[in-house]
């Protein structure tokens, strides 16, 4: 006996839902691919915006400390003309 016409139209749906399977695994990994790449991306944009936080950070920090250097300075230079510095609301 030989193949008969409904035996081998059920292989071939189910070859073709083989296929269609497949291409939509494929499609789903691909899919998944590009969430990872974005995802990548999305992360090495955020440590660079940390990593200039940082650096604004320790600018800042060093502006105050030039600041309060300053200030010191400035109240050792009037120290040293006779002023005290306490009556000035510094």
């Amino acid at each position: 006996m030989g193949e008969t016409p409904k035996t081998a139209l059920h292989r071939f749906a189910t070859y073709l839902e083989i296929i269609e399977l497949k291409d939509l695994a494929q499609q789903q990994a691909e899919q998944e691919r590009q969430r990872a790449e974005q995802a990548e991306e999305a992360l090495e944009q955020a440590e660079e915006a940390l990593e200039l936080e940082r650096l604004e950070k320790q600018q800042a920090s060093q502006r105050a400390e030039q600041a309060e250097a300053s200030l010191q300075a400035l109240l050792e230079q009037l120290k040293a003309k006779g002023i005290d510095p306490e009556q000035f609301e510094l």
